[in-house]
């Protein structure tokens, strides 16, 4: 959550098959299919005007989309089998494949690219997006929640809020999207806690 007229910063991905180190991310391709796709589409959010669209979706305002320089570079195949297989993609792909054929597998790629005396190298474009939520708070504040309905079961959780602790908690925030459900929820549990579950 930001306040109001906070700044947000974030990086993604830019165009992976334009960028000269693309095989570099070959590896993660060994992840089941749904992952893959899933890579893909957290991807995407480089394309142009696809981040831009989202954050003015969400309420950010002065959304700007800068090009970050990105080099990865390291000593060796092994060197570089063994950095991939620590970020987020590739335990995906050892989940699929394990992780003696992930290394194996991100050393024969990497293998293709030594060149005597020099570092790998692997040149990713990657973008960057800078925006700022709005300057005065709507009903639920800033954030990545639309505000809800000004209803009475909006506002009588944002009361009890404003007396129990002296602001609204990001939790009837959230709950504020659908009130009658944490009521529902509330009874489900107290009903358990009566029949001793």
């Amino acid at each position: 959550m930001l306040r109001p007229g906070g700044r947000l910063g974030l990086t993604v991905w830019g165009h992976i098959k334009a960028s000269e180190g693309a095989w570099a991310l070959r590896p993660f391709t060994l992840a089941a299919s749904a992952k893959v796709a899933n890579q893909a589409s957290m991807v995407a959010l480089g394309r142009p005007g696809a981040g831009e669209e989202l954050l003015a979706r969400w309420g950010f305002e002065h959304v700007r989309r800068v090009d970050v320089p990105f080099v990865w570079e390291f000593p060796d195949p092994p060197t570089y089998a063994r950095a991939l297989a620590s970020t987020g993609p590739a335990y995906e792909a050892i989940q699929e494949v394990g992780e003696d054929a992930f290394l194996a597998f991100a050393e024969e790629v990497a293998a293709e690219r030594v060149r005597e005396g020099l570092p790998l190298r692997a040149p990713i474009l990657v973008v960057g997006y800078v925006a700022r939520t709005p300057s005065t708070a709507g009903p639920a504040g800033a954030g990545f929640l639309r505000p809800p309905a000004a209803t009475a079961e909006v506002q009588r959780l944002f009361d009890e809020d404003i007396e129990d602790v002296g602001y609204v908690m990001n939790v009837s925030r959230l709950w504020s999207q659908l009130p009658t459900a944490q009521d529902a929820l509330f009874e489900l549990l107290g009903q358990a806690v009566r029949a001793g579950g």
